[in-house]
């Protein structure tokens, strides 16, 4: 289990996007290390008014008795607010008929996806009110993150497009859109600029570090985002088209600016 959750840490933390839109992808079982044997697994489904995400809370009252809760709720972005509801009255494998569970209200809760395998859970229960940090500890197979950006667009042409980015100081730079069907790929690209490691937002998030390096007497530096993923690729986990793009020092200050183009 060590070894599997290192995995899933080193995982996060070469995650670049600075929130993941809730999609069937974060479905599995997610944790605070700090708090082991406490979790919830989470499932995204199609429910009565679209898509739903549902959340088993496992955890335990002041006395120490397990305790676990359910809730449901469409999501909205990458967060989603829940009501929580516990069942009490069955007792160990009797039958449903005559022993009806009763439903009653555990509180409330907030899920807040920073990245695909990173969350935070914000929570309101008679027994106490907090926020923890989670991890994923499993994943659905088959299923990942890394093409969100399809959920709501699914290209069915090959298509591409390209816009300019500026800068003062003569820096200049490029956004490269392209599309396959069932495929997208965003190029970030900077060039006649100081040697360095500068950062990219998109639409005032933070997506990327892009290394700029010299290449045949030109400095020059890029980075491709890609849904679905391929190695040496960063997952497209955003919608790029029309959106703002800035690359930018590590102090903050502009390097290039520019805007993507739409396909």
């Amino acid at each position: 289990m060590r070894s599997a959750l290192a995995v899933l840490v080193l995982s996060a933390s070469m995650t670049v996007s600075a929130t993941t839109p809730i999609q069937p992808g974060i479905t599995g079982a997610w944790f605070d290390p700090a708090r082991n044997g406490q979790g919830l697994i989470l499932e995204v489904v199609n429910g009565n008014n679209g898509r739903e995400l549902v959340a088993y809370w496992f955890t335990f009252d002041s006395a120490g008795s397990q305790r676990w809760a359910l809730g449901q709720a469409q999501p909205v972005g990458n967060r989603v607010s829940l009501n929580f509801l516990r069942a009490e009255g069955p007792r160990f494998m009797q039958p449903a008929a005559g022993n009806q569970p009763a439903m009653q209200a555990f509180g409330s809760g907030e899920l807040e996806f920073l990245s695909c395998d990173t969350a935070r859970f914000s929570y309101t229960t008679p027994l106490g009110s907090g926020a923890v940090d989670l991890i994923r500890l499993t994943r659905i197979e088959g299923q990942s993150c890394s093409s969100s950006v399809l959920l709501d667009w699914t290209p069915t042409a090959v298509g591409e497009a390209r816009t300019s980015m500026t800068g003062p100081g003569g820096a200049s730079g490029s956004l490269d859109l392209q599309t396959r069907p069932g495929e997208v790929s965003f190029e970030v690209e900077v060039e006649d600029v100081p040697v360095g490691s500068y950062r990219v937002f998109v639409a005032g998030i933070e997506r990327a570090t892009l290394q700029a390096t010299s290449q045949n007497g030109r400095v020059k530096g890029q980075v491709e985002f890609k849904a679905p993923v391929e190695p040496g690729k960063l997952p497209l986990e955003f919608d790029p088209r029309g959106r703002r793009v800035e690359v930018r020092r590590a102090d903050q200050s502009l390097l290039v600016s520019g805007t993507a183009p739409v396909l």
